[in-house]
């Protein structure tokens, strides 16, 4: 998925989890979830190349940045 190529885009302030599913359908993988792009990020930040950005307000809302691995 392009999920890392918008985390690398974004790398100064991060994007969201729900802003990156709909950059996602628009390229037209429509069919894809928000669990699925969740499940993508989480991939990517085992493998160190995206990491959640910390967040005092609405936490459960989570950014995502990239690493210098990504």
């Amino acid at each position: 998925m392009s999920c890392l190529r918008y985390c690398v885009a974004a790398r100064r302030m991060g994007l969201g989890t729900a802003l990156l599913l709909q950059a996602l359908q628009a390229e037209g993988l429509r069919q894809l979830g928000l669990e699925e792009v969740r499940e993508e990020l989480r991939y990517l930040e085992e493998k160190g190349l995206v990491e959640r950005k910390e967040k005092l307000i609405s936490p459960e809302n989570e950014i995502w940045v990239a690493t210098a691995w990504g």
